[in-house]
């Protein structure tokens, strides 16, 4: 598996969506509009990040404006979901920008300079004022009339969204992006691919439509997948989804990889581990970096790590060997439909590099921050909460005038107090000359607690009877 991408079915916050949104207030210190699209929370849209489009246009814009913006980001808990006046109409071969300040043809960084040159003379004349185009990899492998009827596709499709929000009000939904099968292939169809199975009749047909438009040789390899065994079990995608949330990664040859993934950096770590070979460490340290080099960018594109990336390799002494390293890192690259760039440190045979994020991919879809950790991977440990938790016993129970108290608590807390500080317990039966008991269960964390009975000793006992409550 080399990408993964997920969405929830009928899903309307789709990225790319336009709204055609009314402007609710505007907020001076953060140089920012809200704005309603029809969400519980008002819409966001920066000033600062709007580049492309008309910067003039934004003063104009007053409380009860109507204008069309762009979803770029979902409503993410507390935040409200991100929009942009900088209008794009995605295709396979090229990305209409139907409302700019100025004229533009940009081509793909990977497409070479003569090649690039060639492509924005022919499709100049396409390209009115305040239009403009970028020209993505995939053009390379196609010929300039299926570009240009991409491009022509996708000017009708701005003019019909124009035309429909003359119609409507705000807040209202004007155009959602094609439908998940559609995107799936228009972002990530390559000639390289041998076949295309789907296994819902609707997003068969959706393809299959999209694609004898557009790319005809896609078409002969789409396959309607119809066998009792479920698709993902049949190419064992299953079991691959759950390495995407392994920390550790083994390599064919004995060693392994450590990913640890934070806000604003990723560290991956390359161990040799059981790499037994009768060789010398330079030859162990080459071998076992050019496997793990194949994996981590795997990892980097199934996972869809972005921003800063840095990579440990096995030392290595030799120049040859590093530039083997480095040479064939470059050709794996090649593969990610990301913008990615490294730099490779000689001294620690450390690798840096910086990948732009792609909407759709793997994670975000199956994980949420931990409600432990937050985030950060760690949490208290169970000595600093049982002191906790007893220091705020203690301060209960010698404000209490009745004899016995019971305490419900963490359960797991409680398993650590009676193995680990059972004599903790006696102490403050000592001091405070009452009865402690303590029950587990699983419904409170962490140091915190509930009183369950306060009273005389028989009392308690009686309603916590002595196999459920925990005493010195």
């Amino acid at each position: 598996m080399a990408e993964f991408y997920a969405e929830r079915r009928n899903s309307r916050l789709i990225a790319n969506s336009i709204f055609l949104g009314r402007v609710k207030e505007f907020s001076p210190s953060l140089k920012s509009y809200f704005i309603n699209i029809g969400l519980k929370k008002n819409a966001f849209l920066n000033i600062n990040e709007e580049s492309i489009n008309d910067i003039n246009r934004f003063p104009y814009l007053k409380k009860g404006d109507e204008i069309l913006v762009q979803l770029v980001k979902p409503p993410q808990k507390t935040k409200g979901a991100k929009v942009s006046l900088n209008i794009s109409l995605p295709g396979h071969y090229v990305v209409y920008f139907p409302n700019v300040k100025e004229k533009f043809i940009n081509v793909s960084k990977k497409i070479d300079e003569s090649t690039a040159e060639e492509m924005k003379h022919i499709l100049n004349e396409l390209v009115h004022e305040n239009c403009g185009l970028i020209i993505r990899t995939a053009a390379i492998e196609t010929d300039y009339e299926m570009i240009l009827k991409e491009v022509e596709y996708l000017k009708e499709k701005w003019e019909s969204i124009k035309a429909l929000s003359q119609k409507k009000s705000a807040p209202y939904l004007i155009y959602t992006d094609d439908c998940f099968s559609v995107r799936v292939l228009r972002e990530a169809y390559r000639k390289e691919i041998e076949a295309i199975y789907i296994d819902e009749l609707n997003s068969y047909n959706e393809a299959l439509r999209y694609t004898e438009r557009f790319i005809p040789e896609a078409s002969q390899k789409i396959k309607f997948y119809e066998d009792e065994k479920p698709l993902f079990d049949a190419f064992k995608v299953e079991h691959q989804l759950k390495q995407i949330f392994s920390r550790t990664v083994s390599l064919s040859s004995g060693g392994y990889i450590v990913i640890d993934k934070r806000e604003a950096l990723t560290v991956i770590d390359v161990n040799s581990g059981r790499f037994s070979e009768n060789v010398n460490h330079e030859e162990m340290a080459l071998k076992v970096n050019l496997e793990a080099a194949e994996e981590v960018a795997r990892q980097i594109r199934l996972r869809n790590i972005s921003g800063i990336v840095i990579v440990d390799f096995v030392d290595m002494k030799r120049e040859l060997s590093r530039q083997e390293l480095i040479d064939r890192f470059s050709e794996l690259i090649e593969k990610d439909r990301a913008y990615t760039s490294f730099e490779f440190v000689p001294s620690v045979s450390m690798l840096l590099i910086t990948r732009k994020h792609m909407s759709n991919v793997a994670t975000s879809f199956f994980e949420e921050e931990c409600s432990q950790c937050h985030g950060s991977g760690w949490v208290v440990s169970a000595t600093a909460l049982a002191i906790s938790l007893l220091r705020k016993i203690k301060k209960v129970v010698a404000s209490k005038e009745k004899e016995s108290i019971v305490f419900r608590v963490n359960e797991r807390i409680l398993e650590f107090i009676k193995e680990e500080m059972i004599d903790s317990i006696s102490e403050i039966e000592n001091q405070t000359l009452k009865k402690v008991y303590l029950v587990g269960t699983s419904e409170i964390q962490d140091d915190n607690f509930e009183i369950a009975i306060v009273g005389d000793d028989d009392l308690v006992r009686k309603h916590f009877p002595k196999k459920i409550m925990f005493t010195k």
